[in-house]
Formats: structure tokens, C-alpha cells, sequence
């Protein structure tokens, strides 16, 4: 379990019959859905931490494995990671914003902290009430990883996990061009189901 403190972030660790474990405090502020637990059980996070996109490992007993800051594409004073999925072999895959820039980082990390490949994307919308309620814009699915972003209009990403860029494609729903993905699911025929709304001045049309 992940919270805010007055300094950053505690990670909380309960049992399965709900007994609390142990905390860790750290002073790295955890964004609202940017935490996956890989095969091994390990907590894998990103938020930001001094003004830079941060990813930190901490294993099951709360001992911090590896943090590190990144910069891309270029610092800014908010850098924040907004969402995080880790594969079967352990590698994470994270996305985030450069505060109000246009500009967003894909990034591959592997299991021991090494960054694999990365690269430069359209931003994320900016308000954190908005990532409260869209946790499933990034989806990684067998050799693929797509992933859902909104500047000034909504783009389709996808991509090879081994860094290979594949598409880059405007998202346009009923002429409108800045639809807000709440999620993103793959079949087993591949085809790709996405939801979410379209704003409307002060009502919200839901589109799938």
C-alpha cells in the first residue's frame, strides 16, 4: 500500500490477513497509479523526486533494491512517472510528463535497474484528478506495449518491448479529437477495445 507523507512517500506492507508488516518512508512522491508488483514480489514504483522522473525497486522486506532519477527530454520542474507495468521477466516499463511541456518519456528498465531503451512521446493530460481515474492507458500485451496520450488531441502508440517504435496514430472519436482514455484491452484475435469519455462542456459522454 502507497501514500503521501509530508516528505514523499510510504510504502506499507501488510499480510495477507491484513497485518501490518513494516513501513518505509522515502522522499520520492509516488504518483496516483504508478506501482506494479513483479513476478518475484517485488514493489516496483515511479513519481518524481527534485524536479526528475524517478523509478525505485523495493523488495518484499521494504529494503530499497535501486532508485534512480531520469531526465528526458529535457528536466523540468515537475517530472513525474504516471504509470508503471512490469513483464514476466521482471523488466519495467514506465511512462510519465515533463510538468507542462509537451513532451512524455516511454522508458524500459530492466530487473536490476538498467535503462534498456526510451523514447519521446506526446505529454500526458496534466492534472493528477485526471490520472485518479484513467489507470489503464498503457497496456502491455505479449511482444507489445501500447500506450494512450493527450496534449492538445488525443495519439495511439504502440510499440515492440524491445524499443521498436510500430505506430503513431491520431485517436479521434465522432470528431472529436481529445477523447479521454480511461483503458485499454486486447483480445485474443488482437483487436484492440478502448474506453473512456468525451468532454462536453460540464457533461461527459462515454464512448467504447
Amino acid at each position: 500500500f502507497l501514500a503521501r507523507n509530508t516528505i514523499g512517500s510510504s510504502l506499507l506492507r501488510y499480510s495477507a490477513d491484513g497485518v501490518l508488516l513494516g513501513t518505509t518512508d522515502l522522499d520520492v512522491y509516488i504518483e496516483y497509479n504508478a506501482f506494479a508488483v513483479d513476478e518475484e514480489g517485488n514493489a516496483v514504483f515511479g513519481g518524481g523526486h527534485d524536479n526528475h522522473f524517478n523509478i525505485t525497486k523495493m523488495l518484499p522486506t521494504g529494503a530499497v533494491l535501486w532508485s534512480f532519477d531520469l531526465d528526458y527530454p529535457i528536466p523540468s520542474a515537475s517530472s513525474y512517472i504516471s504509470y508503471i507495468t512490469c513483464d514476466g521477466n521482471g523488466n519495467i516499463y514506465a511512462a510519465g510528463s515533463a510538468g507542462s511541456l509537451q513532451y512524455g518519456l516511454l522508458t524500459k528498465i530492466s530487473p536490476s535497474g538498467i535503462q534498456l531503451w526510451s523514447d519521446t512521446t506526446e505529454a500526458y493530460y496534466p492534472t493528477p484528478s485526471y490520472f485518479a481515474r484513467h489507470r489503464g492507458r498503457m497496456l502491455l500485451h505479449g511482444d507489445r506495449l501500447t500506450l494512450a496520450t493527450l496534449y492538445t488531441a488525443a495519439h495511439l502508440y504502440e510499440y515492440y518491448t524491445l524499443g521498436n517504435r510500430l505506430s503513431r496514430q491520431a485517436l479521434d472519436v465522432d470528431g472529436n479529437t481529445g477523447p479521454r482514455v480511461n483503458a485499454l484491452r486486447k483480445d485474443d484475435e488482437g483487436d484492440l477495445y478502448i474506453t473512456g469519455f468525451l468532454p462536453s462542456g460540464q457533461s461527459q459522454v462515454g464512448f467504447l
